[in-house]
């Protein structure tokens, strides 16, 4: 997540989602993992804002998934400088929601840390300690997940990504996982993609499902349970919401062969 990317469309989709959690489980408490980055950028993300200027009927077809979300983000973007603590301040998301805004660690390319940054390691301990309250995680990193599986002492992580291996601690501490994840320009399609990472996340004993967002960039958000109970909770809020929101987004629950 960079700051710069706030209020943009894909925003408007990953707010939407996790307000439509808290509408079917509003029980459950919400953490934030922002995996913010302070690295700057010089292509066109996070510029998708344009769904906040149309008006007519093509405005309502965004507005009306939710009114309210909606009319907060359009305020948020208009201002001159962005930052996710306004997405915090708003009230956008339940006000127990906990948010980790640390920014990640950034290494160089021979792996030493930037002075003034912590290790990776000790990054992640952080963020799993304040996120101890939670019930459940999103996590919003620059390009999405990785499933490569890094040794000990492994310095040349990503900025841009979250590991499975950071994800699957708060799921075994029963903490289920909302993730967001980039799609480019992979061969075979973004659904055969999913289902190609739905598989791996099964296949580490999670019987996740998944949203395809079509809105700006491409993306997707895997919804993983950490038990039966958050399972059906899950579910049945990613089912709402692909409802609600058909315009913009597809569920995804199993590989499509």
């Amino acid at each position: 997540m960079r700051n710069s990317y706030v209020a943009d469309v894909g925003d408007f989709g990953k707010y939407g989602l996790l307000r439509a959690l808290n509408q079917l489980g509003p029980q459950y408490r919400l953490g934030v993992l922002w995996y913010l980055t302070n690295q700057k950028e010089t292509n066109n993300d996070g510029r998708h804002d344009s769904y906040l200027r149309y008006s007519g009927k093509k405005r309502a077809l965004f507005r009306d998934c939710d009114p309210t979300l909606y009319d907060h983000l359009a305020i948020i973007r208009s201002q001159p400088q962005l930052d996710v603590q306004q997405i915090e301040l708003r009230g956008i998301l339940p006000k127990d929601t906990i948010f980790f805004r640390c920014a990640v660690p950034t290494a160089r390319r021979d792996g030493a840390i930037l002075a003034g940054h912590s290790t990776r390691e000790e990054w992640a301990v952080k963020a799993q300690a304040e996120l101890t309250k939670a019930d459940c995680v999103f996590v919003d990193p620059d390009n999405g997940v990785s499933f490569e599986a890094l040794p000990p002492g492994h310095r040349r992580f990503s900025h841009k990504h979250a590991y499975w291996a950071e994800l699957q601690r708060f799921l075994l501490a029963g903490k289920s996982i909302v993730a967001y994840h980039h799609l480019g320009r992979q061969r075979g399609g973004h659904v055969r993609l999913i289902g190609t990472y739905l598989d791996l996340i099964c296949g580490f004993g999670y019987p996740a499902s998944a949203i395809h967002y079509r809105r700006g960039s491409a993306r997707a958000f895997f919804l993983v349970p950490a038990s039966v109970e958050h399972r059906t909770w899950l579910s049945n809020a990613c089912s709402h919401f692909t409802s609600v929101w058909s315009a913009h987004c597809t569920k995804i629950g199993k590989r499509l062969t």
